[in-house]
């Protein structure tokens, strides 16, 4: 069945188009199908996305489309929000524009009011409103476009902009994560298990559980007398153990050490991976701290934008030559968890510029609010008293004007660094 839609593809297209060269229609239907298939992975990424936008502030609206080659039109994907159209022509102004910019795009209603009306369902005007555009490549291939609609110019500070390049930079970085994995495809339950492994901390699973869960992962899938996992610690630049398993006679989860005391520390010095068959490092190997060492190891660097951050090390006794794809499970794997520490440190940084004051360091009022009802909800719940603290600055107007903005911006970082360490 499938050879026959092929064929027929090819066939219809060759007459319409007038095309002599069914290699150009067979690349085009690859790379539709391969488009369909990305957009059905990506959804998961793409729910984390809008999650993101929204948890800034709830008015926003946004909008995800991407090309349909064949019906010449933008697909929104976002069905949640209904003031962006589903299906929008191919020769939409904002759209088009949006796509041949490699980065952030401003519109701006009161400048142009060409084919907003195409584009979002609103009967009313301001002109105050903007959108803020960014394109969505796929293997250096522009796919389709983010937008993000809020109903007033003055809603979005520098502040927010910023936010929205970090989160849109992690979310692209989920999709470059995606296409990695399919370019190691060889194994269905192996990429079935790293999948699930990814994806579960997209839906909030921390770090340390995420170390937790993957001890069935490693023992079904490779052989070893040792396994572990290491981070690079950024206060010291020393190497600490996050996981082991198997043998750990000589030291535990949580041991550091630095570079060059340890095979642990090869393959992040190299960035590249590393195995007891070369030389240099079985002299490396010997000279290390471990009071067991063992015959084989196998050595992954883990990588956050191209820096090596951490390791994955297999060891055993067994005197079994290392194959080829033993090397390339242990790299995929290294893929995946490396996503997961960049999506985890991004993950982090952004919800803390979402969160938080950006003079000050404190909460936010949007999260000061929903700390405020967990709170509440806490002390219902278990049957506490509950105090709440206003305080107010005196006079603090006339600070500002007598001694200036800069003085005032001190003053209320140094009454909220009183306040966070009390």
């Amino acid at each position: 069945y499938l050879f026959y839609f092929v064929y027929d593809y090819d066939k219809k297209k060759l007459a319409q188009e007038n095309l002599s060269n069914p290699n150009q229609l067979k690349n085009q239907l690859e790379s539709d199908l391969l488009q369909n298939k990305s957009i059905h992975e990506y959804q998961f990424i793409i729910d984390k996305y809008i999650k993101g936008i929204i948890s800034l502030n709830s008015d926003y609206e946004v909008g995800i489309y991407f090309i349909d080659s064949n019906q010449e039109e933008f697909h929104n994907h976002n069905n949640d929000f209904m003031l962006f159209k589903n299906k929008v022509s191919k020769k939409n102004e904002i759209l088009s524009t949006a796509l041949e910019s490699n980065s952030r795009k401003i519109f701006k209603k009161n400048e142009s009011d060409i084919d907003w009306n195409w584009l979002i369902n609103k009967n009313e005007w301001t002109g105050a409103e903007i959108i803020i555009s960014y394109p969505i490549i796929i293997k250096d291939k522009v796919v389709g476009c983010s937008l993000i609609l809020s109903n007033h110019f003055k809603d979005i500070s520098e502040h927010d902009l910023n936010y929205f390049d970090n989160l849109f930079d992690s979310y692209i970085h989920g999709i470059d994560f995606i296409e990695k994995f399919d370019e190691l495809r060889y194994d269905q339950l192996y990429e079935k298990k790293l999948n699930e492994l990814y994806q579960k901390y997209y839906n909030g699973i921390s770090l340390d559980e995420i170390f937790d869960s993957i001890k069935g992962i490693v023992r079904l899938f490779f052989i070893y007398d040792r396994f572990t996992i290491c981070l690079v610690n950024p206060k010291n630049n020393n190497v600490k153990i996050k996981f082991i398993d198997g043998f750990i006679d000589d030291f535990d989860k949580g041991f550091e050490f630095d570079h060059d005391s340890s095979i642990y520390g090869i393959s992040i010095v190299k960035n590249q991976l590393v195995s007891s068959s070369q030389s240099d490092i079985q002299k490396k190997k010997n000279a290390g701290n471990q009071t067991k060492n063992f015959e084989i190891f196998l050595s992954s660097p883990l990588r956050s934008i191209g820096k090596a951050v951490g390791s994955i090390t297999i060891e055993r006794d067994d005197p079994i030559k290392l194959s080829k794809l033993e090397k390339e499970k242990l790299k995929r794997f290294a893929v995946v968890l490396s996503s997961i520490i960049k999506w985890r440190n991004d993950y982090l940084a952004i919800e803390s510029v979402a969160m938080h004051d950006g003079l000050t360091g404190l909460l936010n009022h949007n999260a000061f609010l929903n700390r405020l009802e967990q709170e509440v909800d806490r002390s219902n719940r278990f049957q506490t008293n509950l105090g709440l603290i206003m305080l107010d600055l005196d006079k603090f107007k006339q600070i500002n004007d007598t001694y200036g903005h800069l003085y005032g911006d001190y003053i209320l970082e140094e009454v909220a660094s009183i306040i966070k360490k009390n």
